[in-house]
């Protein structure tokens, strides 16, 4: 028998008040429970354990990256994720993580179910239902998935600023745009683009979130005056053009911008939310 979890990389605050690097398990999975004989879900306000040499590699990754771990054995309990106890807590123990990028065709596709239901349906008339978002935050609620903004929809201004390009864009690019726009401001997502330098393929990892950026800032160099100077750039705060899309590379640890019209796509059930306070 063959299992496969998967979860997240995030900042967080420990006993101490230090920042930390943690895994989190994402939301949408199971796991066998042997008190009651049967499977419940995976619980994503638990602490993850890693290995040592894990852990290695999951500080050295930026914040944000998704692993995954395979446990097999021969009865549901063995191939389970398990909850241990410890110091009045709660927490799950892992070996062996594996990155996102690394994953084999299982692994792959056992990801791409768990996290193909986790992508909001985004609206290109620029307006948001009260009412429907209301209803999105009660179902993530009960299902134990994420919390994140209320505006699930682009702004307005990004929409006009589609429609009124100089870039000749079909409405289906515009839709594409627009999810990508309100992915990027909601959490993190992987997309691509052709930079305009040498024609390349650019595969990123974004955001404009700044509460993300700032954990990310505070990570890489502890400086938390210089982090609230990234997360506040104003090339994060300056109105779409119409042409230039900015965002800040999780990878490289910057700012970055591509033009509308070298877009390619988002990669699927890569957008994770960034998780309310």
């Amino acid at each position: 028998m063959v299992n496969y979890f998967f979860f997240i990389s995030e900042l967080r605050r420990n006993e101490q008040g230090e920042m930390r690097t943690v895994l989190v398990p994402l939301p949408n999975q199971t796991t066998w429970d042997n008190h009651i004989r049967g499977l419940v879900p995976v619980r994503t306000d638990l602490h993850v354990q890693a290995d040592s040499e894990s852990l290695g590699r999951i500080v050295r990754t930026p914040i944000g990256t998704f692993w995954g771990v395979c446990i097999e054995g021969n009865t549901p309990l063995a191939a389970s994720l398990k909850t241990y106890h410890r110091n009045d807590r709660d927490f799950y123990r892992v070996t062996n993580v594996v990155k996102e990028e690394d994953f084999d065709d299982n692994m792959a596709l056992a990801y791409r179910e768990v996290t193909s239901r986790r992508e909001p349906e985004l609206p290109m008339d620029g307006t948001s239902s009260t009412a429907n978002t209301q209803n999105t935050r009660n179902t993530q609620n009960a299902q134990g998935m994420p919390i994140v903004h209320e505006k699930l929809a682009a702004s307005r201004d990004f929409i006009e600023g589609l429609k009124n390009s100089t870039e000749d864009l079909s409405n289906s690019d515009m839709l594409k745009l627009a999810r990508l726009y309100d992915m990027l401001t909601l959490g993190t997502v992987r997309f691509s683009y052709i930079k305009n330098a040498d024609s390349s393929t650019r595969r990123a990892l974004g955001t404009r979130n700044p509460d993300i950026i700032r954990l990310q800032m505070i990570l890489t160099d502890g400086n938390d005056q210089r982090a609230n100077a990234v997360a506040n750039d104003q090339r994060g705060r300056t109105p779409f053009d119409g042409v230039h899309v900015t965002y800040f590379d999780l990878d490289r640890c910057g700012w970055r911008s591509f033009t509308v019209d070298n877009y390619i796509d988002t990669e699927d059930g890569s957008f994770t939310p960034a998780i309310a306070a």
